[in-house]
């Protein structure tokens, strides 16, 4: 079993048409990941991934700019290797694919037919890499 965390810094968002940011979106979560070892070195294996977090969305440029945030579940799958560099020093990557438990829509109400500007995909992806410390 393997604890984490997620963290995306705030990506800027903008409306068809329109050159200025009207906002930015970032997402920090939560993550466990347990992973069946197939071949032992290197370790390579599959993952079932779950996080749990916060997605947060802010206005800016609006007459009415406001922040506003909502939770965030994630279940995926996804795929392990791992390296050890060090007795308890690895380095890992890992590709992972998982389907959020809702699409998070955010609109803009001061643009007309409130524009929207971001969806929730129904699949997101994952891939990460790095040092990784075993205890």
């Amino acid at each position: 079993l393997e604890v984490g965390g997620t963290y995306l810094p705030a990506q800027q968002v903008h409306a068809t048409g329109r050159t200025e940011s009207l906002g930015s979106l970032q997402l920090m979560a939560a993550h466990a990941r347990v992973c069946q070892v197939l071949i032992a070195v290197p370790e390579l294996g599959p993952c079932l991934r779950a996080e749990v977090g916060q997605l947060r969305a802010q206005g800016e440029n609006l007459a009415n700019s406001a922040t506003r945030t909502s939770p965030w579940f994630l279940g995926a799958l996804g795929a392990r290797l791992s390296f050890e560099l060090w007795r308890g020093v690895f380095w890992e990557s890992e590709l992972a694919a998982g389907m959020p438990l809702q699409r998070i829509r955010i609109a803009v109400h001061d643009l007309p037919d409130d524009e929207e500007v971001h969806r929730t995909r129904a699949v997101v992806g994952r891939f990460e890499t790095g040092l990784f410390l075993s205890f």
